[in-house]
């Protein structure tokens, strides 16, 4: 299964949140996969966070 990445402030968006309905103003670099993630900056990365069962775990 292919890696998401979700930035920082869009984990408000991720499902069980009360904000989910509120997706059509996503921003679009809300979420990334594993080739676009690849391809930042290392200062960029640590905006991200990885997609693990709907959850975030944010590299420290």
């Amino acid at each position: 299964m292919a890696k998401m990445y979700v930035h920082k402030n869009c984990e408000i968006y991720l499902p069980g949140s009360p904000y989910r309905e509120d997706m059509g103003s996503l921003p679009l670099d809300c979420f990334l996969d594993e080739e676009e993630y690849e391809a930042l900056p290392e200062e960029k990365k640590k905006e991200y966070c990885l997609l693990v069962d709907g959850k975030c775990q944010c590299r420290v």
